[in-house]
């Protein structure tokens, strides 16, 4: 006679197992939160899991941009600031745009790709009329500690330049552009020209 089948010690939501009898097996699936479907993940636990949890994520994810969007279509209604998040999918657009016009070059619009997902990382929630030279300083000086001077003047200018936009869309009042009020970070040259002698 086989034993019941033993509880898994799951520690993922939204992740289950069902006991096969016949196949005298563990299966696992996957319930959908908004649905409430389940969906089979097959026997292999490491594969489940990790199905599992890049589900979640995409669920989470979706879901903060439904919050986001509502939350800044009240803020327009109320003539008050979108957030940071929205305003740099926007500022990303206008990007796009240039590059397709040929105001920028590939190499500028592929520079803006990584100081935008840093502030969306860390400032993604906020208001954008909110953001303070002290957010991005905190966000520079994490370059400047590592050595990297140069991807902190890379950094700054961009930010300076996504204020420059939002000032010119009426997004925050004119002159607000915290990226300025920002120490511009010093690059030591450290290669220094040969002579023949």
């Amino acid at each position: 006679m086989i034993g019941r089948p033993r509880e898994k010690n799951i520690d993922i939501p939204n992740l289950y197992t069902t006991y096969h009898p016949r196949m005298r097996k563990m299966y696992w699936r996957y319930r959908h939160p908004i649905t409430g479907k389940f969906h089979s993940l097959g026997a292999d636990e490491t594969q489940a899991r990790l199905i599992a949890i890049e589900a979640n994520s995409r669920i989470a994810e979706q879901r903060t941009r439904q919050i986001l969007a509502i939350s800044d279509r009240i803020a327009t209604d109320k003539d008050e600031s979108i957030t940071v998040a929205t305003w740099l999918d926007r500022y990303w657009n206008i990007q796009k745009e240039r590059l397709d016009q040929g105001e920028i070059q590939l190499a500028t619009y592929r520079q803006k790709k990584k100081p935008i997902a840093l502030m969306r990382q860390k400032l993604a929630l906020l208001p954008l009329d909110k953001v303070g030279t002290r957010d991005l300083v905190s966000i520079l000086d994490e370059y400047k500690t590592a050595g990297q001077s140069r991807m902190a003047q890379v950094v700054r200018s961009v930010f300076s330049d996504i204020f420059k936009e939002a000032q010119h869309a009426g997004e925050v009042p004119p002159g607000y552009n915290p990226a300025l009020a920002t120490k511009r970070p010093k690059t030591r040259i450290k290669r220094q020209r040969l002579t023949l002698d």
